[in-house]
């Protein structure tokens, strides 16, 4: 072991000299470069370019005719607008391609040449705003035959510049650049890398908004900076090898500098988190208001830049100065310790604007901007440094709250996981005595425990919302919602718990609400769940009523409308000093009152933070021992603008009408179904049973073309939806085809009864659409309609006569199964126990076929082609059960699979993947309650339900072995082979089937299929 240990530390030695030797033979070739470019002479080629500071002597030509010596660079007394003139005598000795240069400081200049114009400089022609010429350094050109001879120069400008001359050179071009760049290069090389640094720092600034959300004051600080380069180049001396328009960039200059002190008082507001904010608020102001009354003088040609730059400068002065108040202020108050580094920072900035300042207005060669740049980026620096800070900070913060949070969260889930398994356990076996049990007392101790339990898991889900919402996992998901359906179920549900306790339930809904809105109808139907419920739970007499109110919206948009929802209750009401906590998480008021009253307190808190999340908030009114008003406004956009119109009555006639007489009888009359679904073809059969149409059924768009080339059909509906060909698309190949039911009209079966959809079918070729969950009545009407008139016998007497009604099995309540809404699709009991049943049946098969869609979604790359035709199938799966659950009542599980189908039309990846795995459970569960409601049928003989079931189950089979679905087909074949088969010519025939079921033989299953049916038909008549 010893040995080992030498040996790894013999080798990290090792490595430390190679890295030694690695870093000083770096240094030694920097070095050497360094210095050999310091100290050895230059081996380049010669160019010749020349350049020296002109030495002659200048004579000032005054209009009198006189003759002074002035010095240059200086400056000549004079006036504005008045023209100066200097002249000078030419060096003896000339080359050709030489230039003499000149710095024009806002003057227009002209140039001769023993009285010949050489050159002149003007911007009168080209420039927008202003009366001056701009900063510019011009090149006179000169030759060998000039040499001696007199130059004179004459300059003018209207401002405080006449008479101001600068250094003048001779020599080439290049030379003379050459003498600039070493002159002033520095300026320029700061001002780029200022610019830069300010890009970085915006960079940084927006990244970090965006990460986490919050605006950071650097990203202020940035911009400054940004600005202050800007000025730098364009007020550079090389500004004219950058821009051809140098007026423009003149102005440029002097805006910049007016807008410079504005974000560095925005960031020395954000950095003493507002402390201050009123006075800097006066200072961004003012900087505001001299920037406008400046630039527009300047456009208007009252007064030039150069006039104001003194009330510029004092502006900027004064916001120094307020800065520098504000920083002592922290000192004395001791909070500068928030942002040290910053206020070093910003202190050498504001000295080196200072600085800059008394320079220019001296007219010093050191006003070249490096001063203040150099200030800025110590304060870039140190602001950095403060935001590192405060970044390390934020996420020690943020990961301590994170782990909080999932702590909090693993607690809550384990806590649900753990309370609900053994109360689902609870609840099956009570619901199992509640069925098998015939004694009075008994049952009404198993009612109790059912009743305690719903208590108890309602309670549980409030505690898991709260806890979503405090850690931000909630979110609002607006879809398309029916009013009518939503007010309804609300309804439906606190009737009942209104009339256990002999309450008056009442329900006021404004006709002119539109008929279907866009929003998030869940957490809707949560709040006015919330709200009715605790109405009812604290009222003991009188009644309780909802409220839904139609006001229009202050919005300009006609697709949006305000709701005013509005519950009143005549309970006990709620004292005046109790309504600040009424909204208090785990707070219940007058405890010592409300002692029976069964909850956690939390629904009112969730309540107003699902309303907030909405854009809403709830107003409380109350009188204690009186009753209470809870009211809050919604803003919800218009997908239908029909009106709900007497939505009151016409829940009650829902309610009210429980027995349904056919429309008509059409036996000879012939239509073809089409629908991928099971279910969903096995309720419109029931639903059709008392027409006596006959009905033939095909599960695919492949089928349905088979089915019309072989027959003839009054009447088609095509599920839009369907794996394979779709309705769109078979509808378009059946009208292709000679011999395919050209002329039969097709009516498209969809979910999706959206705003336009009658439209889209309509162009598509349909002669209607018929929406999902059917409307037995709709469904009638829209036959009356379709088929021919000689096949459709009306009845003699709709109204009398007395209707013989079968005796009905009695279905015992299920969670989750919500029977009124049934009713409003399956008015007859037989068709909707029969609907139940089949639903029951099939929920394994539907389940296992979502998660085998759900896998191979997981496993594909999001945004791949094969991701996208996976989201197609599972949208087609989910759509399916969609329409399954809804047709039984399944109420929930028919939204969730909405949900689910509306993300797999985004593609929303995480969505189906938080929701699909608690969907299926939930499935499944439903799935256990509903079973055992079924599972009697040994026993009970065989009656007519039964032998219904067994012709559902062989149509199942057919269209599994048709979609090659080989695990339905052999829990079909289970199911069957459980069923008790009285003669030994059915047992054969099942044999037959289980052997074309094994070999895959589609014909002979179905041959099989059709004889085990007929052959269990003919028993049951003759039993």
């Amino acid at each position: 072991m010893s040995h080992v240990r030498r040996e790894k530390w013999m080798n990290q030695q090792k490595t430390n000299r190679i890295a030694k030797i690695s870093l000083l033979l770096i240094v030694v070739i920097f070095a050497g470069f360094i210095f050999g470019e310091s100290w050895l002479p230059s081996d380049q080629p010669k160019i010749k370019n020349s350049c020296k500071t002109y030495a002659g002597k200048w004579e000032r030509v005054r209009q009198d005719g006189t003759y002074e010596t002035v010095k240059i660079p200086g400056e000549c007394a004079a006036e504005r607008n008045e023209v100066v003139t200097l002249q000078t005598v030419l060096p003896q000795k000339m080359k050709a391609g030489q230039y003499m240069c000149f710095r024009s400081a806002k003057q227009d200049m002209r140039f001769y040449v023993n009285g010949k114009l050489r050159q002149q400089y003007s911007t009168k022609e080209s420039r927008i705003f202003g009366k001056m010429s701009a900063v510019v350094y011009v090149f006179v050109e000169l030759g060998e035959e000039d040499a001696g001879k007199t130059m004179r120069v004459e300059t003018q400008t209207d401002s405080s510049y006449s008479g101001i001359f600068y250094e003048v050179y001779i020599g080439t071009p290049m030379g003379v650049w050459n003498k600039l760049f070493k002159s002033f290069g520095m300026e320029l090389i700061v001002a780029f890398i200022t610019l830069v640094l300010s890009i970085i720092a915006i960079g940084a600034s927006v990244a970090f908004r965006v990460c986490y959300h919050k605006r950071m004051p650097l990203e202020y600080l940035g911009f400054g900076i940004l600005i202050a380069a800007m000025w730098l180049i364009t007020n550079s001396v090389f500004r004219q090898l950058m821009f051809p328009n140098l007026s423009l960039v003149n102005d440029m200059t002097f805006l910049m500098i007016m807008l410079l002190a504005l974000p560095y008082l925005f960031y020395m507001n954000a950095i003493q988190n507002g402390r201050y904010e009123r006075g800097y608020d006066i200072l961004e102001k003012i900087v505001m208001l001299n920037f406008a009354v400046c630039a527009g003088l300047h456009m208007t040609g009252i007064c030039d830049y150069t006039d104001t730059i003194g009330y510029i400068s004092a502006f900027c002065v004064v916001c120094i100065f307020w800065i520098f108040i504000t920083i002592f202020l922290d000192i004395k108050k001791k909070r500068m310790r928030e942002y040290t580094f910053v206020a070093i920072g910003i202190f050498s900035a504001c000295l080196a604007a200072v600085f800059q300042i008394f320079f220019y207005f001296q007219r010093s060669n050191l006003f070249n901007g490096v001063i203040l740049a150099l200030g800025l980026i110590i304060l870039l620096l140190c602001s950095t440094i403060n935001t590192i800070q405060e970044i390390v900070m934020m996420d020690r913060e943020k990961q301590q709250a994170m782990s909080a949070s999932e702590a909090k969260g693993r607690f809550l889930a384990n806590m649900s996981h753990e309370i609900r398994t053994p109360i689902h356990a609870v609840l099956g076996m009570d619901e199992m005595i509640l069925r098998e049990s015939g004694e009075e007392k008994i049952r009404e101790y198993a009612l109790d425990i059912r009743n305690a339990g719903q208590t108890l898991l309602s309670l549980i889900n409030d505690v898991l919302d709260i806890s979503k919402i405090e850690s931000g996992k909630l979110e609002i998901l607006p879809v398309e919602y029916d009013v009518s359906s939503l007010i309804f179920d609300i309804v439906n549900m606190m009737k009942m718990k209104a009339r256990d306790k002999e309450l008056d339930f009442q329900l006021h809904v404004d006709e002119r609400i539109p008929s279907r809105l866009f929003g998030d109808d869940v957490r809707l139907r949560q709040i006015l769940v919330n709200l009715l419920s605790n109405a009812v739970k604290y009222t003991e007499q009188g009644s309780v009523t909802l409220e839904v109110a139609f006001e229009e919206t202050s919005q300009e948009a006609d697709d949006t409308v305000e709701l005013l929802f509005r519950v009143r209750d005549t309970g006990i009401g709620i004292r005046e000093e109790d309504l600040e906590q009424l909204f208090t998480a785990f707070e219940r008021l007058d405890e010592k009152r409300n002692r029976k009253i069964e909850g956690t307190g939390l629904g009112m808190s969730i309540t107003t933070q699902l309303l907030e999340m909405m854009g809403s908030h709830l107003e409380v009114e109350s009188e204690y021992g009186k009753g209470s008003v809870f009211s809050f406004r919604l803003v919800q956009a218009v997908v239908n603008p029909e009106p709900v119109e007497n939505l009151g009555k016409r829940i009650a006639g829902r309610v009210a009408e429980y027995e349904y007489q056919t429309m008509f009888t059409a036996p000879e009359a012939r239509i073809l179904l089409v629908d991928d679904n099971a279910v969903n073809r096995r309720v419109l059969v029931q639903l059709l049973k008392e027409t006596k149409v006959q009905v033939e059924e095909a599960s695919s768009g492949e089928q349905c073309l088979e089915c019309v080339e072989k027959n003839t059909y009054d009447l088609i509906f095509l599920d839009h939806m369907m794996p394979g060909l779709d309705g769109i698309e078979t509808l378009q190949e059946m009208r292709r085809r000679e011999n395919g039911g050209k002329e039969v009209p097709v009516i498209a079966l969809t979910a999706n009864a959206v705003t336009g959809a009658r439209e889209m079918y309509l162009q598509a070729g349909f002669a209607d659409f018929l929406a999902k969950p059917v409307k037995p009545e709709k469904l009638e009407k829209m036959l009356m309609d379709m088929l021919p008139a000689e096949k459709v016998n009306l009845p003699k007497n709709v109204n009398g006569g007395s209707v013989q009604k079968k005796e009905e099995e009695v279905i015992p309540e299920v969670d989750g199964i919500n029977r009124d809404f049934a009713r409003l699709y399956c008015k007859d009991k037989t068709i909707w126990k029969d609907t139940l049943r089949q639903f029951a049946v099939t929920m394994e098969q539907e389940a296992q076929k979502l998660e085998k869609e759900y896998e191979q979604l997981c496993r594909l790359p999001e945004g791949s082609e094969e991701s996208a035709q996976a989201f197609h199938a599972y949208c087609i799966q989910v759509h399916s059960m969609k329409g399954a659950a809804a047709m039984a009542g399944a109420v929930t599980l028919s939204g969730a699979a909405q949900m689910l189908e509306l993300a797999a039309k985004e593609n929303n990846g995480k969505r189906v993947q938080d929701i699909t795995p608690h969907f299926i459970e939930e499935w499944r569960e439903m799935k256990s309650r509903l079973l055992p409601l079924f599972a009697d049928g040994e026993s009970a003989g065989k009656n007519v339900l039964e032998s219904e079931t067994m012709r559902t189950l062989l149509g199942i089979m057919k269209s599994a072995v048709e979609q090659m679905d080989v695990d339905r087909a052999d829990e079909i074949l289970r199911q069957l082979k459980e069923v008790s088969l009285p003669t030994e010519e059915m047992q054969q025939a099942l044999a037959a089937l289980c052997a074309a079921v094994t070999d895959l033989e589609q014909n002979d299953v179905i041959i099989w299929c059709d004889r085990l049916e007929e052959l269990y038909e003919e028993y049951i008549d003759h039993r």
